[in-house]
């Protein structure tokens, strides 16, 4: 740079003092001039204009920090959907902001000459915040000792820079909780695989309500391959019951200073791709490449939380209901996609619905051959104690009875809540379809369900309906030792009937907004019967036989939960 012909051009202009004074402050900033060049700069320039200079540079500017406002510009565009290939994604997890990403002078200058140093500025105070977690990532200190050290460096380039930006964008903030294998009964993950080897991946990116998978990843300490075999077989079965329309989960693997991307494709969860080449955190572009890698990140992975269902399946994190009765449910979604329920104050909850354990292991073995019901695989039984219970304090009043602990493992699994909820005619038909075999299994070998609600059903991405939480189960045609407010109504000389249970089935149908809008004949007509008062209700046999649910006996295939069906969805 030719300083003097820079000076000349300063001062020869037609500017007041205190102008030219800016103007070689600004050149000076913006050419990052040493001290020795800065005084080449300004020698022999006239008293007035140093003087300016002078005054400028002792001043106290108060410049506003933006941080926030900044790192919501890096994390921008929102993307319309997920890259189609792992070409296009690559290009997306690499992409560079639009502007340059500020960091403290001292980082900006140990770039030296490197090509990655056009990607950065020096903060000028408008980004303190921002540009201090740029730095640190960029300046952290590799640790090359075992695995644990390996988790360090992915954490360092990887994980906390994503965390820090998320918190700092206030409104694109997602909420992503960063999950690491703590290796103890409590673990939110997949515990352990058939052969009793550990299934939990070394860390997960889950949604802000702790139930969707978004992301995982598997750190050793040498060798990168072992790391990505471990991405193959820590991958759960597929299924929409936990990914939705997910096309892929985006995965990496680490090992000692290498990270390497890959996608896990739907129907190929065996062969990971690699995206992009892999990075090297020894070099300063590979540094910055992971940089780059957690600011596309927080794109990518609130991009993937639209392809999720909205009640997602949270494979194997312990979802836990407190009775005021004094009895626990615990449910854990396992990812060989099974559900194990365990009752906890199993006393409390026998007195509070008046059932005991051969009374349920005679329902689920009544109904293990039929469809439109959840089937047992293993129980149910009562444990003498449970290996966590002494893990977790309860606020909650619970038996302290050794024997007090139901169990059972069932099979299938299926979408529930808000996602189970029928949406049109057809969605309708099907619901009352599943629900009127699954009544139907049960009344034969006369029983009542007894608790028929949504938050007790589930179906099938493909609307095949079946019913849950046979526990509250009981005979037919007892008078209940307890009443529940949706009963009201619906007994038969005080005794709780088949006729209840059909009658509660056309409220929990008919409340439905789907049921409200027009319906055809056929489905109007379905709905004057299931609407019968008790003492006219006909029987889930003759409701199948109706035109409007067309059941074709033992070749149907419409209701959720067929004999021995494991995977759905």
């Amino acid at each position: 740079m030719d300083l003097s012909a820079l000076r000349q051009q300063i001062l020869l202009s037609n500017k007041t003092a205190s102008e030219k004074a800016d103007t070689f402050l600004l050149k000076s900033q913006v050419n990052d001039l040493s001290k020795d060049e800065w005084r080449n700069l300004i020698a022999g320039i006239p008293e007035d204009v140093e003087k300016a200079i002078g005054m400028l540079k002792s001043a106290v500017v108060i410049v506003e920090d933006t941080s926030e406002m900044q790192c919501e510009a890096m994390l921008q565009p929102t993307l319309p959907a997920l890259p189609l290939s792992a070409d296009q994604l690559e290009a997306i997890l690499f992409a560079q902001p639009f502007h340059a990403m500020p960091v403290q002078q001292d980082v900006f200058q140990s770039f030296g000459s490197s090509p990655v140093k056009q990607m950065f500025v020096v903060d000028d105070g408008s980004a303190v915040t921002l540009a201090r977690i740029i730095s640190t990532q960029l300046t952290f200190r590799l640790l090359l000792g075992g695995e644990p050290d390996t988790a360090y460096n992915v954490n360092s380039s990887l994980i906390t820079p994503l965390f820090h930006l998320d918190n700092l964008a206030n409104n694109s903030c997602q909420g992503f909780l960063p999950v690491r294998d703590k290796g103890d009964p409590d673990s939110t993950m997949t515990l352990l695989s058939g052969k009793s080897a550990s299934l939990r991946p070394d860390g997960i990116i889950r949604s802000t309500d702790g139930r969707r998978l978004l992301m995982k990843w598997e750190e050793k300490a040498d060798v990168l391959a072992d790391a990505v075999e471990d991405l193959k077989v820590k991958t759960a079965q597929w299924s929409k019951l936990y990914y939705g329309q997910l096309p892929y989960l985006l995965t990496f693997a680490a090992a000692k200073t290498h990270i390497q991307f890959y996608i896990i494709e739907r129907g190929n969860v065996a062969q990971p791709k690699a995206v992009g080449p892999k990075i090297l955190l020894e070099t300063m572009s590979g540094r910055a490449k992971a940089l780059l890698a957690a600011v596309n990140l927080h794109r990518i992975l609130r991009t993937v939380e639209n392809y999720l269902p909205q009640e997602v399946l949270p494979v194997d994190k312990l979802q836990v209901s407190c009775n005021p009765q004094g009895y626990i449910r615990e449910l854990v979604f396992r990812s060989d996609l099974r559900v194990h329920k365990v009752i906890k104050g199993w006393s409390n909850f026998q007195a509070a619905w008046f059932t005991d354990i051969s009374l349920l292991a005679k329902v689920y073995k009544a109904t293990r051959e039929s469809a439109g019901i959840v089937h047992a695989i293993e129980g149910p039984v009562v444990h003498k104690s449970d290996p966590r219970s002494t893990r977790r304090k309860r606020s909650l009043s619970v038996s302290n009875d050794a024997d007090d602990h139901y169990s059972v493992v069932m099979q299938p699994v299926g979408l529930r809540g808000a996602d189970a909820i029928p949406e049109d005619e057809a969605q309708l038909a099907r619901a009352a379809h599943g629900f009127l075999h699954g009544l139907e299994a049960l009344h034969k070998a006369n029983f009542v369900h007894r608790d028929l609600r949504w938050a007790n059903v589930a179906c099938t991405t493909e609307r095949a309906y079946f019913l849950l939480d046979l526990e509250t189960c009981h005979w037919a045609d007892q008078t209940p030792q307890i009443h529940l407010h949706i009963w009201e109504g619906l007994l038969q000389d005080s005794k709780y009937t088949k006729a209840s249970d059909i009658c509660l089935l056309g409220r929990m149908l008919c409340g439905l907004h789907a049921m409200q809008q027009p319906l055809t004949p056929d489905g109007m007509a379905f709905k004057h019967l299931i609407s019968q008062p008790v003492g006219q209700a006909l029987t889930a046999a003759q409701l199948l036989s109706h035109c409007w649910i067309a059941c074709q006996g033992l070749d149907c295939r419409v209701a959720g939960a067929q004999p021995n069906e494991h995977h759905v969805g």
